[in-house]
């Protein structure tokens, strides 16, 4: 039924209330955090992802987080998180990094 409301033209419809019936949410298992690495088991598990690569290309010969050791992480002396964009780091993101000198953070 067409109603006139401050001078302009409305069309109100009826529309019964099981149309506004919500489905209940779904049940979904917590997902870790999207930049946060899941590599359980592993020592890069949980640090922040892009601190993760910039580790996995420090270390000669690894290509997969499962495969660091402390000594591996115990061997970098630097990492370059230039321009990457971070706003914040986790907690972890430098443990086991024993002997790491510089860390280049410019530009984030």
């Amino acid at each position: 039924m067409p109603l006139l409301v401050g001078g302009m033209l409305s069309i109100i419809f009826a529309l019964p209330t099981a149309a506004f019936a919500q489905t209940p949410p779904t049940e979904e298992p917590e997902q870790p955090a999207a930049n946060i690495v899941n590599c359980p088991g592993s020592l890069l598990h949980g640090r922040t992802i892009t601190v993760a690569n910039t580790i996995l290309y420090a270390i000669p010969d690894v290509t997969a987080c499962d495969q660091v050791t402390t000594n591996h992480l115990a061997i970098i002396t630097g990492l370059n998180l230039n321009l990457h964009s971070l706003t914040s780091l986790q907690t972890n993101d430098f443990d086991g990094l024993d002997n790491l000198q510089t860390l280049r953070l410019n530009t984030n």
